[in-house]
């Protein structure tokens, strides 16, 4: 049983560490010197794929965390579903409300912030506060060393929260 969850979580880092890449790469092609107002479809793309690009990794992170911590003790999977459930609903509604322009909207390659982007943010917020409260709940099993590495990992999307929510005002 330990042979097969440790072969899980190395496959599970593996998936994580691809789309901590594919997001930045993402990230990166929205900031990138091109003429957007030319290709607009490809601008909306690219914008869309960098909104769904967290919650897919905080999909993956909770499933690597899960495993790795489920190989060392007996722990509870609920809020770790919780926190999963919302990625899933983050990225249903990005991409529906995405569509919608309510999400972002591009004018001539410029990106401005739509109607329901805090919406977005709390629902990162709230995917971000399962996630470290399903890690404290359990950190008694996994160890302190585990908790906390598994906490910073999460300390950079906070800060790049803290930082859109200033950028908003």
């Amino acid at each position: 049983m330990l042979l097969i969850c440790r072969s899980k979580t190395k496959n599970a880092f593996t998936v994580l560490v691809l789309s901590v890449f594919g997001s930045l790469f993402f990230d990166a092609l929205t900031y990138a010197p091109i003429n957007w107002g030319e290709i607009p479809f490809l601008h909306f793309a690219i914008t869309l794929l960098d909104f769904l690009g967290p919650f897919f990794m905080f999909a993956l992170f909770m499933q690597y965390i899960y495993l790795h911590f489920i190989s060392k003790a007996r722990i509870s999977r609920f809020l770790f579903g919780c926190a999963e459930l919302f990625c899933f609903i983050g990225i249903v509604a990005a991409t529906v409300f995405g569509f919608q322009g309510k999400l972002f909207l591009l004018d001539n390659g410029v990106y401005r912030p739509g109607a329901y982007y805090q919406g977005y943010l709390l629902t990162y917020v709230i995917v971000l506060g399962l996630s470290i409260l399903a890690i404290l709940r359990n950190s008694r099993l996994i160890g302190l060393h585990d908790a906390l590495a598994a906490i910073l990992f999460m300390a950079i999307p906070i800060v790049a929260i803290l930082f859109n929510l200033v950028d908003e005002e």
